[in-house]
């Protein structure tokens, strides 16, 4: 990504649940700008389990990552 779009900026989304992931992405520099209720795959509800929520994380330089 920072190779073929230099200065811009990098998200990605992970689940509220996912601590680990939110702990690494945290350490990497991310932030995290945003928060949403997860869709259900090809709409059905019954695919979920309960509501999870998904949270954005940003990096303005994905150079950051590397």
């Amino acid at each position: 990504m920072a190779e073929r779009r230099p200065g811009s900026a990098l998200h990605l989304w992970v689940l509220e649940q996912n601590l680990a992931a939110q702990a690494f992405y945290r350490a990497r520099g991310g932030s995290c700008v945003e928060r949403g209720t997860v869709q259900p795959p090809g709409g059905d509800a019954g695919r979920l389990n309960g509501a999870p929520v998904k949270l954005r994380f940003t990096w303005p330089d994905p150079a950051q990552l590397r």
